[in-house]
C-alpha cells in the first residue's frame, strides 16, 4: 500500500550541511587527498603498472572527456619519479684520438656541472701558472747549467783533439759546418800541395798516415759531441716536462682523486696531462716571454690543435643532461608523441 504522500515546505527541499558535524574547524586541518576521488581500482591499477620493474611497460588510460585522466595520471607518476634514484647527467669530452667523435660520459646526477667548472678551474690555472714558472727564475737557472754543460764538455772534447792534432803535427778548426784539419810544417805554417809534392815519399807516407789517426780521432769526437747533446737535449726536456707536471700535476691529481670513481673522467684527465707534454716545446717558447704582453695567453693557447680549438673546447666538459639530484626520476610529459618527439633526434 503506497505510503500516503508528504507535502514538504521550500525550506526542506536543500540540504543543510552542518559544520559541527564535520569534526574539524577548518581544511587546514584535513590531510589532502592522495588518491583520484571515486576511481579507487583506477588508481590502483597506475601505481601498480608504475611499480613494474620491465622496461618498455605502458599504461593505458581512457575515459571521458573532464574526468581528470592527466590530472591522476600526472600525479601518480610524480609521485612513484619522487621515490625512485635520479638519472644520471650526461655530458661530453674531447676525443684527442679522434677529434670528430666526442667521448659520452654519464655521471651520478648534479655532478655534470660541477666536472665542468672544474675542468674551466684547471685551464683557468693552466693559463696563469704554465708562463710564469717557464719564465721564472728557478726553470731560467737549471737550463742556463745544462747549457753551460754542454758548452763545456763540447770544449773539452774538442780542446783533447786540438792536442792529438798537435801532437800528430795537424792544424784544426771547428766551425759551424764541421771540424778541418791541415798538415803543419811549422807553428800555423799549413802544407800547401806545391809544398806536399816536394816532400818525399816518406814524409807523405807519414802525413797520410797522422792524417788518418786524426780523422779517426775526429770521427770518435764528433760522435761524442752528438752523443753529449743528445743527452743534454734528453735533459733539458726532462726538465721541461718534469717543470710543467709541477706545475699542473697537482691540479690534475686533485681532480683524480675527486673522479675516482669515474672512469672515463679519469682517462680525460691523462689525456689533458699528455696533451700538454705533447706540446710543451710550444708552451715553454711561449712562456719564456714571447707573449708577455697578453699575460702568456698564447702559451696555453698554442695547445690548440692547428690553431683550430681552444683548450677551452678541448679539455672542458660540454654538459648536455643535467638533474637534481634531489628531485628523485625525471617525469617527462609530452602531449604530442610522435617518433622524434619521442626518441630525439640530432641536428648537424
Amino acid at each position: 500500500m503506497a505510503q500516503d504522500a508528504v507535502r514538504l515546505r521550500l525550506d526542506q527541499l536543500r540540504w543543510r550541511c552542518e559544520p559541527a558535524s564535520l569534526g574539524f574547524a577548518t581544511t587546514d586541518e584535513v590531510a589532502p587527498v592522495e588518491t583520484t576521488v571515486g576511481q579507487e581500482r583506477g588508481a590502483g591499477a597506475i601505481a601498480l603498472g608504475l611499480a613494474v620493474p620491465v622496461a618498455g611497460y605502458n599504461i593505458y588510460v581512457a575515459g571521458g572527456t573532464g574526468t581528470g585522466r592527466t590530472t591522476a595520471v600526472r600525479h601518480e607518476v610524480a609521485h612513484a619519479a619522487a621515490r625512485k634514484p635520479p638519472a644520471p647527467d650526461w655530458c661530453y669530452l674531447h676525443n684527442f684520438a679522434e677529434p670528430a667523435r666526442p667521448v659520452a660520459v654519464e655521471l651520478p646526477a648534479g655532478e655534470g656541472p660541477a666536472l665542468a667548472r672544474d675542468l674551466d678551474v684547471l685551464v683557468a690555472g693552466c693559463r696563469r701558472e704554465i708562463p710564469r714558472v717557464f719564465r721564472g727564475e728557478d726553470y731560467e737557472q737549471h737550463r742556463t747549467d745544462l747549457m753551460h754543460e754542454l758548452q763545456a764538455r763540447r770544449e773539452q772534447i774538442f780542446a783533447e783533439l786540438r792536442a792529438f792534432a798537435d801532437e800528430v803535427g795537424f792544424g784544426l778548426k771547428v766551425s759551424q759546418t764541421g771540424v778541418v784539419t791541415m798538415p803543419l810544417l811549422g807553428p800555423d805554417t799549413p802544407v800547401t800541395a806545391e809544398t806536399f809534392a816536394r816532400l818525399t815519399d816518406t814524409q807523405r807516407a807519414e802525413i797520410r798516415e797522422k792524417g788518418e789517426r786524426l780523422d779517426r780521432k775526429t770521427e770518435q769526437a764528433l760522435a761524442a759531441v752528438q752523443k753529449l747533446e743528445r743527452e743534454i737535449l734528453a735533459r733539458l726536456r726532462e726538465l721541461d716536462r718534469q717543470t710543467l707536471l709541477a706545475t699542473v700535476g697537482h691540479m690534475l691529481e686533485a681532480l683524480r682523486v675527486r673522479y675516482a670513481a669515474q672512469p672515463r673522467v679519469l682517462t680525460h684527465l691523462d689525456a689533458i696531462q699528455a696533451d700538454l707534454l705533447e706540446r710543451i716545446d710550444d708552451i715553454r717558447m711561449a712562456g719564456e716571454g714571447r707573449d708577455a704582453s697578453a699575460g702568456g695567453t698564447a702559451a696555453i693557447s698554442l695547445l690548440a690543435s692547428g690553431g683550430l680549438q681552444t683548450p677551452d673546447e678541448r679539455y672542458r666538459a660540454n654538459v648536455f643532461v643535467t638533474h637534481d639530484p634531489q628531485n628523485g626520476a625525471p617525469v617527462v610529459f609530452e602531449p604530442n608523441p610522435t617518433y622524434y618527439n619521442l626518441t630525439g633526434r640530432i641536428d648537424y
